[in-house]
């Protein structure tokens, strides 16, 4: 009887935290940019000042920097981790509740099938990481 609740609702509850997560993380970032460009405005006083140190190395990394377009993350092993994580954990857990006396023998299949995903999204991020391949931020310096 128990299980009946928890399940639906340890699903409505990763679902919630990750939605709000990536929310959070959104929103630091944004804030993160926004506080970037009030420091440029408070240092340079006049737009020739400005100009002159956008026309250089250092401020087309800047305005790099401040881009506001999704390219994802600037370490792209991150983007398989976070998710063979937690599809390995999933699926270890409903292979154990499927060993588990009481509980369906059904859960076995998804559970193996959720930690292979799992652990394939793992291995690749590991690869990733491993051969140093982590995208433009570093070839630029």
């Amino acid at each position: 009887m128990l299980e009946s609740i928890l399940i639906p609702l340890a699903v409505f509850t990763m679902v919630t935290l990750i939605v709000w997560f990536a929310n959070v993380t959104k929103r630091q970032e944004q804030e993160r940019k926004a506080a970037l460009v009030r420091a440029v405005i408070d240092k340079y006083t006049s737009a020739e000042e400005l100009t002159k140190a956008m026309a250089g190395p250092e401020g087309q990394a800047l305005f790099r920097m401040l881009s506001f377009d999704e390219a994802g993350p600037s370490r792209p092993w991150i983007a398989l981790v976070i998710p063979g994580s937690v599809l390995l954990l999933l699926g270890l857990g409903f292979v154990v509740l499927a060993a588990l006396d009481g509980y369906p023998q059904g859960l076995m299949i998804p559970g193996v099938i959720c930690a292979a995903v799992g652990a394939a999204l793992l291995a690749s991020g590991y690869v990733i990481w491993r051969t140093g391949e982590d995208g433009p931020d570093e070839a630029d310096g």
